[in-house]
């Protein structure tokens, strides 16, 4: 059975964005991404969608070069947490973009906050540009995100810290029920400004603590990434065979959704009060699957009796 981390450090009542400093994850790490598998998809929610962008986590050994804060491409500990992603945010094929699909569709006409923090560290180039598209398209590696020198937030300076995280954020007005968040460097590098540190011809960047809400304070605020309960939700029994029970007494009114560990939508329910739940899991396969409600995160395990 795969190890699951839950760290407490995600928010689910305001932030859309699921998993939104990659501590969830299925397994750890193991090396630099080469896509076979692909190491991002071991983040909770999380795939790559251009190139082969990297996942760093404490869990990882130090000779997978892709510990969390001793990797591949620096000393860097993570900005909340044990977890971070990284990717070649210019240069040419070296351009790389991480994606996830938000916990609901944005509502066109909406006034959004987006803020994720960011180090442009390695090779000796930093740059601007680094930003978030939204999308109604899950792209993938083999149909990826376009590079037409557009996002609905980026930052328009060049960002010279490669130590510190430094925090973009924007808003935007939805125009698109997206249901998708894409980051990376979405300008070719004609359109990208850049300072050259040394001699070296590309740059790497991690990220992390990404946020999407309508609440300004949810992203502008200098804790955006919000500690998490997760004794609220009573779910029996776990391991589940056949049905699901989930009771939330503290709450008038709550919806929630199950997804499985790729992410994918398996259950959708709703609940007034003290109303308890009843969930058909019979049908599905023996693993790991998550349960979210506005205020609320849980794992449970389906073991069938075979």
């Amino acid at each position: 059975m795969a190890f699951l981390a839950l760290i407490a450090n995600v928010t689910f009542s305001q932030n859309l964005v699921i998993n939104p400093s990659f501590e969830i994850f299925s397994t750890c790490p193991t090396s630099i991404n080469s896509g076979t598998p692909d190491q991002v998809a071991k983040a909770i929610g999380w795939y790559s969608s251009f190139g082969t962008p990297d996942y760093y986590n404490s869990c990882a050994t130090l000779t997978s070069q892709v510990n969390v804060p001793n990797n591949y491409f620096g000393y860097q500990h993570a900005a909340t947490g044990n977890a971070y992603c990284g990717f070649h945010c210019y240069g040419g094929n070296g351009r790389e973009i991480i994606s996830s699909q938000l916990s609901s569709q944005l509502t066109i006409g909406q006034k959004y906050f987006v803020s994720f923090k960011v180090v442009d560290i390695y090779y000796g180039i930093v740059t601007d540009k680094m930003g978030v598209k939204f999308s109604t398209i899950h792209y993938t590696t083999t149909s990826p995100p376009p590079i037409n020198n557009t996002s609905q937030v980026y930052s328009s300076v060049v960002i010279t810290d490669t130590l510190n995280w430094v925090k973009v954020k924007g808003s935007f007005i939805a125009d698109s029920s997206y249901e998708y968040i894409n980051i990376g460097n979405f300008f070719d590098d004609t359109h990208t400004d850049t300072l050259h540190l040394s001699n070296n011809g590309n740059n790497y960047c991690y990220v992390d603590d990404i946020c999407v809400s309508i609440d300004s304070n949810s992203c502008y605020s200098s804790e955006s990434i919000q500690v998490l309960s997760f004794s609220e939700l009573n779910i029996y029994p776990n391991p589940a065979n056949d049905l699901i029970v989930i009771e939330h007494d503290n709450e008038p009114s709550d919806e929630g959704k199950v997804y499985n560990v790729m992410w994918q939508r398996v259950a959708e329910f709703k609940m007034n009060g003290s109303d308890k739940i009843i969930i058909d899991c019979s049908q599905w396969s023996d693993g790991i699957y998550f349960i979210q409600t506005k205020k609320q995160f849980q794992k449970i395990i389906i073991q069938h009796n075979h």
